[in-house]
C-alpha cells in the first residue's frame, strides 16, 4: 500500500504510495494497474455511476477491483461511508471516507468489545484539514489519537481486544521536506562555500535556485527563486508560474504549487500563523540541505556591517555577490522591484516577517509580509 516515513516529532517526511482515482468518469479495468501508479488499497470513485472500488491486486494487466460501494456493500461485503462532519463509528462501518470542508474528529468503538474490528480510514477532505481518529480511551498504537493528514492519508486499523492497531498506512502525500537539488526547470542547483573574512561565517554562494554566482547585480541567472514565507520548495517559488491561487492553505503543505494570495490581514499564505516553518537546522518546511538553515536578522545585521557601502554595490561587491533579486507581490502576483534585492530571514516579527532589502541608496533588515515572495540565501550552521 506504499510506505510513508515519520520525523522524530511524528511529521511526514517522505511517502511513496499507490495513487487513487476519485474523479473518474468510468469504472476501473484490469490494465489499472501498478504501472499505471495503482497498487493494493488504491480507492476509484466512478462519478457517472456513484460507484466506489478498492484495489485488492494491482498485477499488470490483470488487476483486481472489489466494488465497495455502501447500498449492499458491493461484491466485497463491506460498507463504505463518506463522511462530511464529526462521526462516532459502530461496527456496520468498514471503510470511511472522510470528506467535508472542515477538520473534525472520527471516534472509534471500545476496543474491549469489538476484538478484531478493522476500519479503513481515508482522509479525502479537498480543503488540505486534517481527520483525528479518537480512540475514545483505547489507545491507537500507544498514542490516544491518531491524525490523518490531508492529501489522501489513510491507516488501516484493527482492534486487538484491549486497543487498536495500525496494520499499514498509507498516503497520497508528494510534499517531500527533503532537499532536493533539481530546480523547477529542470536544472540541477549546485554551490560552493563562502566565507565572510571578518565575521566567520560560511554561506551559499548564491541563492537557492540561481545557476550561477552573480557575475552583476542585474545577473538574471543569479537571482533564483522566490519563497513565500515558510513554504516547502513546491513550485509557487519558481519565477515563471503563472499558477496563482486566493484560497489559503490550512496545512504546512498547501494542495497544490500555486503562488498563494492575499491581500487580506495579516497577509500571509497559510490561514493559520506558523512561526516554526523556517527555524533553525530542523525546520518544520526544511528546503536546506544538511547543515544549511536561514539566516537570523542579526546574522544579516552582522553581514551589512562588513559591506563597502549600504546599498546595491556593497551588497554585490560583499563576499556574498548579492543580486537584485526583486520581490514577488503578495496580492497580485507580479514580480516587480527588479531595481532591489529582498531576501528572508528565519526571524518573526509579530505577523510578518525579517527581511534583508536594499536598493541604490539603503541597506537595512525589515518586516514583510509572509505571503509575499523573496530570495533565499542561506548559512551553514
Amino acid at each position: 500500500m506504499g510506505v510513508i516515513i515519520r520525523n522524530t516529532s511524528g511529521q511526514i517526511v517522505t511517502s511513496t504510495v499507490a495513487k487513487t482515482n476519485l474523479s473518474a468518469a468510468t469504472a476501473p479495468t484490469s490494465t489499472d494497474d501498478v504501472n499505471s501508479g495503482f497498487g493494493v488499497g488504491s480507492f476509484w470513485i466512478d462519478t457517472a455511476t456513484d460507484k466506489v472500488y478498492f484495489c485488492t491486486d494491482a498485477t499488470v494487466g490483470s488487476a483486481v477491483w472489489v466494488d465497495v460501494t455502501a447500498s449492499g456493500g458491493g461484491s466485497s461485503g463491506l460498507t463504505t461511508t463518506t463522511l462530511s462532519g464529526a462521526t462516532i463509528l459502530n461496527t456496520t462501518y468498514d471503510v470511511v471516507l472522510c470528506g467535508g470542508g472542515t477538520s473534525y474528529t472520527v471516534t472509534l468503538p471500545a476496543a474491549l468489545s469489538n476484538p478484531d474490528k478493522s476500519y479503513y480510514i481515508k482522509n479525502i477532505n479537498p480543503n488540505g484539514d486534517d481527520i483525528i481518529i479518537d480512540g475514545a480511551g483505547y489507545n491507537i498504537d500507544g498514542s490516544p489519537t491518531f491524525r490523518l493528514d490531508p492529501y489522501n492519508h489513510s491507516v488501516r486499523i484493527i482492534s486487538d481486544g484491549t486497543h487498536w492497531r495500525v496494520l499499514n498506512e498509507s498516503g497520497n502525500l508528494s510534499k517531500d521536506t527533503s532537499f532536493t537539488q533539481v530546480n523547477r526547470d529542470g536544472t540541477i542547483f549546485t554551490w560552493n562555500d563562502v566565507t565572510n573574512p571578518t565575521t566567520g561565517r560560511v554561506w551559499m554562494d548564491r541563492n537557492l535556485g540561481a545557476t550561477q554566482v552573480a557575475a552583476s547585480s542585474t545577473d538574471t541567472l543569479a537571482y533564483g527563486d522566490l519563497y513565500q514565507w515558510g513554504r516547502l520548495k513546491d513550485g509557487h517559488e519558481s519565477r515563471n508560474s503563472a499558477a496563482l491561487s486566493s484560497v489559503l492553505s490550512k496545512d504546512n503543505s498547501p494542495l497544490n504549487g500555486d503562488f498563494i494570495l492575499t491581500s487580506v490581514s495579516p497577509n500571509d499564505w497559510r490561514s493559520t500563523q506558523n512561526d516554526n516553518l523556517w527555524q533553525g537546522l530542523n525546520a518544520e518546511n526544511n528546503i536546506c540541505p544538511p547543515g544549511y538553515r536561514l539566516p537570523t536578522e542579526a546574522e544579516w545585521q552582522a553581514e551589512i556591517a562588513t559591506w563597502s557601502s549600504l546599498n546595491t554595490a556593497g551588497a554585490y561587491s560583499s563576499v556574498l555577490k548579492l543580486p537584485l533579486s526583486g520581490i514577488r507581490h503578495h496580492a497580485s502576483g507580479s514580480i516587480s522591484y527588479l531595481t532591489t534585492g529582498t531576501y528572508w530571514s528565519s526571524t518573526v516579527s509579530g505577523t510578518g516577517v525579517r527581511h534583508l532589502y536594499f536598493n541604490s541608496s539603503t541597506a537595512i533588515t525589515n518586516t514583510y509580509y509572509r505571503a509575499g515572495g523573496a530570495a533565499v540565501r542561506l548559512i551553514k550552521d
